[in-house]
């Protein structure tokens, strides 16, 4: 594996006032971990402290039963990282923008926040001892960013999903497979990365053994459409994803 660790070249945010409380820094760069699947990542971001030295802050999400979850990081600079993906063949390791950065980190919030039911927008930061400082890190890089392994689909884009698969189902499956398809794309924007053609087994087993019998207690009728058309959104889902 390769990477680039050059700095980046994009201009950071204006220091906000109360920044030197936590250490005045500035971001140098920032990198992706991901898995094969994408259902486990890491946003890391560097930043140089007054004496020169790197040290870093990221979010680390993974899939759970109850949805994506964050944790919080604080640690050693990107070289250290760009080791342990050597060690591990299926983690990729991206250079991403500190724009892109940050919206990663603030769109994996959200997912997070989502999780736990916290609806207040004062509430978007993971409560623990590093809140504020990964907190005050993130609002030093840029904005304008977009969201990186955090695919969100449109509104068109999944009527079109929507279509393109009840066209391929046989008619006698047509009512199932419209309310089973609305389910999956529910479950993808809920529990998901938001990528619906993204079926990993871990968000087939997320699905299968969480988010339908939380949905469908005492409805027998429903699990019997799951068992018959979920099978075929997987083809669907695979045609579309194409090899790899």
């Amino acid at each position: 594996m390769s990477i680039n660790l050059r700095r980046l070249s994009e201009r950071a945010a204006p220091m906000p006032p109360w920044a030197d409380e936590l250490g005045r820094v500035a971001p140098l760069r920032a990198v992706t971990l991901v898995d094969s699947w994408g259902d486990h990542f890491i946003v890391w971001v560097d930043f140089e402290r007054p004496d020169g030295e790197a040290r870093g802050v990221g979010v680390e999400v993974a899939a759970t039963a109850s949805g994506p979850k964050a944790d919080l990081l604080y640690g050693p600079p990107i070289e250290q990282f760009a080791e342990r993906a050597e060690a591990r063949p299926h983690t990729i390791m991206t250079e991403v923008g500190l724009p892109d950065a940050r919206a990663t980190v603030e769109a994996a919030l959200k997912l997070n926040d989502r999780r736990a039911g916290i609806d207040s927008p004062e509430a978007g930061i993971i409560v623990n001892e590093l809140g504020a400082l990964v907190d005050q890190r993130v609002a030093l890089l840029s904005e304008g960013g977009s969201p990186q392994h955090l695919r969100a689909l449109s509104s068109r884009e999944l009527d079109d999903l929507r279509r393109d698969f009840l066209a391929v189902v046989p008619a006698q499956h047509g009512d199932a497979s419209e309310e089973v398809v609305a389910d999956i794309l529910r479950f993808s924007s809920a529990w998901s990365h938001g990528d619906p053609l993204c079926c990993s087994p871990c968000r087939v087993t997320l699905y299968l053994a969480g988010w339908v019998p939380a949905n469908a207690v005492g409805d027998d009728r429903y699990r019997r459409s799951v068992e018959s058309v979920f099978p075929r959104w997987l083809r669907f889902a695979a045609e579309r994803c194409g090899p790899g």
